[in-house]
């Protein structure tokens, strides 16, 4: 049997996407939530050796937490899509969302912005996987196993309803 070796947040984002954003020129994320600043360190570092523009959007002002001309911080909701359209560029190869996790949220989020992802851009949401959650799972906690449960039937959904598009 293979046991799978836990990882915290900053290897499972250099796992899935950091050598594909590494290969992008002048790439520009808009990401939704700073929180500890782990992804923006990461999609930072990234746009400071490739070029581009990190805009990071925070109800929270983490607005001293880095110091780069590349990077703009937004202290919004992630829904005020009237301040935040007129803040970013109007195509963008990636969309990190990691705030409010639930089903409606990242619904009307995805929504929202979908249309201002390049082609062949990337749409990453966070903390959709509900089996590190279930009982006696090593992170054992019935209301966010359900929560992210019914989050990621939302993510299928959108993608079942648009595979045309995608």
């Amino acid at each position: 049997m293979i046991k799978l070796k836990k990882i915290n947040s900053e290897e499972k984002l250099k796992f899935f996407i950091k050598e594909d954003l590494e290969k992008k020129k002048n790439i520009n994320i808009l990401e939704f939530g700073v929180h500890s600043g782990i992804s923006t360190k990461l999609f930072l570092n990234i746009v400071k050796k490739n070029g581009g523009k990190l805009i990071s959007v925070d109800t929270a002002n983490y607005s001293k937490s880095f110091k780069s001309k590349q990077w703009k911080f937004i202290n919004t909701r992630d829904d005020n899509y009237s301040l935040i359209s007129t803040k970013i560029p109007k195509k963008l190869d990636l969309i990190y969302l990691d705030t409010q996790h639930n089903a409606n949220h990242i619904k009307k989020i995805f929504y929202q912005y979908i249309n201002q992802l390049k082609t062949g851009g990337i749409f990453l949401i966070d903390d959709i996987f509900w089996l590190p959650y279930i009982r006696k799972g090593y992170r054992d906690n019935f209301h966010i196993e359900i929560n992210n449960r019914e989050s990621f039937e939302a993510v299928m959904e959108i993608y079942n309803s648009n595979q045309n598009n995608f």
